[in-house]
């Protein structure tokens, strides 16, 4: 069995009809995540070129918190550089669509694609960051983390699910910045 929940293709295009997201909008990636009550997909907008990430929970107070906790991390990515769309949020039946803007890759994603290409021998994928782009990636990571604490009083406790690569840290090419995501792992930052 596994531990993962993926719904499938013909439940994510319902979603994106039943929230009445424009009839050019397609899903483009399916999340696996954890929850047996929240779905997550990528769509893609194909009139307006709108990408973003969609994330359809119950309608209650833990939803209303994690919209507000998104809300300031994208909004804090603007001390990033990043200029992202807002969060939008959609209500039907007792579900909450929450729409934030497509940040990046995920560094699970991105390794598998690298362990594809060496297997295949491909060279058209990714070939990984240098240990200098390393270390500059995580200086920056924890400044905008730092940023985002002492403004906002929250910090990201999930980085890591065990036996699985960070699956909440994500590559922005444009910013050329790890974006960290998934409001719902916010939690109040300590002194620690």
């Amino acid at each position: 069995m596994s531990e993962f929940n993926t719904p499938t293709s013909s439940e994510v295009s319902a979603m994106i009809v039943k929230f009445d997201y424009p009839k050019t909008t397609q899903y483009t990636e399916i999340f696996s995540n954890f929850h047996l009550d929240r779905v997550v997909f990528r769509m893609l907008d194909q009139a307006s070129g709108k990408d973003s990430v969609v994330k359809v929970r119950k309608d209650d107070l833990e939803g209303e918190l994690e919209i507000e906790k998104i809300r300031g991390l994208v909004a804090s990515y603007r001390f990033s550089g990043g200029h992202f769309d807002a969060v939008g949020v959609k209500r039907i039946d007792g579900k909450v669509a929450i729409e934030m803007p497509y940040l990046g890759r995920s560094l699970s994603a991105i390794g598998q694609d690298m362990d594809l290409d060496k297997y295949d021998g491909n060279a058209n994928g990714f070939r990984g960051f240098s240990p200098g782009q390393i270390e500059d990636l995580l200086r920056r990571l924890d400044a905008d983390q730092m940023h985002f604490a002492d403004n906002y009083g929250l910090i990201h406790g999930d980085l890591i699910q065990p036996r699985f690569a960070p699956s909440n840290v994500v590559y922005n090419q444009g910013l050329n910045r790890l974006l960290l995501v998934d409001g719902e792992a916010m939690t109040l930052s300590t002194d620690e």
